[in-house]
């Protein structure tokens, strides 16, 4: 009499339901080997995967562990429990598979941030910024085509019709969102690396360290931005379509919060924009001119004897702020007029205060020797004699453009209030999601 065991029948219910070894082995997350070695008894299947098996080939665990099937007449439904362990054991598959995803969207995430660090190197250490853009974006490329196969193989791991439910929709909706989160990181990273491309002096010039941080922010931004632009419309294209679903409440939530998301981001590029335009008002009404204090002189004599304090060159400030160092005097030896002829420093250095009068040249009211080089533009008035005349140093004007900047950092403080403020508005009204 011919022995029954359960290779033997495992391999008779596979063939009789045109399944290779391989499909077998995919809808259980094993290898097709170890198949292979069930069929052939030279082991069995772990207990755990009983009630799968035999929920797969439409037989009961008992059939599966005796290898043969029941008489009709013998034959009785399975107890829930065994229902029960079956569901049991599908989700168990369900999380192996999330966790065998998850891991590889962090190896397509490392691929993006070694594109980052190519880039870096190309770009500061071979000062061959173009070649550091070229390079990331292979990176970046290789991390989503990488992920986009990932992606395909989670959803065909659970293809299998007797995987059915709520439990496969929740599982098709965690990949979706690790799927959205490593691609935005890829596409935020490829916003950083942008700069290289656009702003270098040439092909043999790389991009300074400071000018690719403060653009790189800028243009990282801007990505993440797009990208989440692009994944509002996606995700909802992804479930009308039918790729994942929701029972009925999930849905309802999703679109009022969906719709909820739209309202907000239409509003904060509302409200953004009159902010810009205010802004850009502000700025084209509002110079360093207007707002550099400078020096009155309401008569000639304090004037011309100020402007000719021998004062080499204004200072310099560098580093952390607290080092002054002055530049050393830039006189020449020899001095020419416009018809070649030498003449003295202080005959170069002699210059003319002229006020409109009608005429193309002006009227003089003035004359000085230029020695005191802290002083950056001289201003006389619309009056008669042009009193008074007002000095603006180096600093002066310094402060000044300091100053404007702070008013626009003021607006750059405005902007992200703003968005905190809808951010916060739409936390506050949306429905929350319904836990799984």
């Amino acid at each position: 009499m011919e022995r029954k065991t359960i290779g033997g029948f495992i391999s008779a219910l596979r063939k009789a339901n045109g399944m290779t070894q391989k499909d077998l082995a995919e809808k259980l997350n094993v290898s097709d080997k170890t198949v292979s070695r069930w069929e052939r008894d030279d082991g069995a299947p772990d207990l755990a995967l009983i009630p799968v098996i035999a929920e797969i080939f439409g037989v009961t665990c008992d059939e599966l562990l005796r290898g043969e099937r029941k008489p009709e007449s013998k034959r009785t439904a399975e107890p829930d429990e065994t229902s029960a362990k079956s569901e049991k054991q599908r989700k168990r598959i369900l999380t192996m598979n999330l966790s065998k995803y998850r891991a590889h969207s962090f190896i397509a995430m490392g691929i993006s941030v070694l594109g980052l660090i190519a880039a870096m190197i190309c770009n500061l250490g071979f000062l061959r910024a173009y070649i550091g853009f070229f390079v990331g974006t292979v990176f970046y490329t290789g991390a989503l085509l990488f992920q986009a196969i990932f992606v395909n193989s989670a959803f065909l791991s659970v293809s299998d019709e007797s995987l059915t439910g709520v439990e496969i929709n929740r599982f098709k909706a965690s990949v979706v969102n690790i799927a959205k989160r490593t691609a935005c990181v890829t596409l935020t990273l490829f916003g950083i690396t942008l700069p290289l491309i656009i702003f270098p002096y040439d092909t043999y010039v790389g991009l300074a360290a400071n000018s690719w941080l403060r653009y790189g922010s800028l243009f990282g931004i801007l990505a993440f931005l797009v990208f989440g632009v692009i994944f509002y419309f996606l995700n909802a294209h992804l479930l009308k379509i039918g790729i994942y679903s929701m029972s009925e409440k999930e849905e309802r939530v999703y679109w009022h919060n969906h719709k909820l998301k739209r309202l907000c981001a239409i509003a904060s590029v509302v409200i953004l924009a009159v902010t810009f335009l205010i802004q850009s008002s502000v700025n084209g009404a509002v110079s360093p001119w207007s707002l550099a204090e400078g020096k009155q002189f309401s008569d000639f004599d304090s004037f011309i004897a100020y402007m000719e304090q021998d004062i080499p060159d204004y200072y310099y400030q560098y580093g952390d702020g607290n080092s002054i160092v002055q530049a050393a005097p830039n006189y020449s030896n020899f001095y020419y007029d416009q018809f070649e002829n030498e003449i003295t420093v202080d005959e170069d250095l002699r210059t003319e205060v002229r006020i409109e009068d009608g005429t193309e040249e002006g009227k003089v009211v003035c004359e000085y020797i230029y020695r005191n080089k802290t002083v950056y533009s001289v201003q006389p008035s619309n009056s008669e004699d042009g009193l008074p005349i007002t000095v603006f140093t180096h600093d002066d004007l310094r402060i000044a453009q300091q100053n404007l900047n702070i008013i626009n950092i003021g607006f750059i403080v405005l902007y992200c209030l703003e968005l905190l403020g809808t951010v916060l508005i739409y936390r506050a009204r949306r429905v929350k999601p319904l836990k799984q």
